[in-house]
């Protein structure tokens, strides 16, 4: 990863810093709830953290942890919005934490051999 892919990593995370920083002023303004004004303010840190560092494994880990964080202030918002919305979806990445590759690929695999026998008796 060189300079410039950092500086625009660093970049980008400042950015959108200051879109979370607006939409806590929004919330605040709002009457948001403490709980999720705190949760907005764990993803400024975050992101934050992730705009002074120059180690690219931080990046990673850093980026991961802000985008996991916003998602849940996400969630979490959604259900309190949309109440008569059965189904609540988490967004993200079809990526999956290495301890858990082996089992979700294991799942698949399975599923999809299920789902080959039952289209062949057809």
């Amino acid at each position: 990863m060189g300079n410039g892919d950092l500086r625009q990593i660093r970049n980008q995370a400042n950015q959108l810093a200051g879109d979370v920083q607006e939409l806590r002023r929004q919330m605040q303004g709002g009457g948001g709830e403490p709980d999720d004004l705190r949760s907005l303010d764990e993803v400024l840190n975050g992101l934050r953290s992730l705009g002074a560092t120059a180690d690219p494994q931080s990046l990673e880990q850093l980026s991961s942890q802000a985008l996991e964080k916003l998602q849940r202030v996400e969630y979490d918002l959604r259900k309190k919005v949309d109440s008569a919305n059965q189904q609540l979806f988490v967004q993200g990445s079809d990526e999956v934490a290495p301890q858990f590759r082996k089992p979700v690929d294991d799942y698949f695999r399975e599923l999809s051999k299920r789902t080959g026998a039952t289209a062949s008796k057809k």
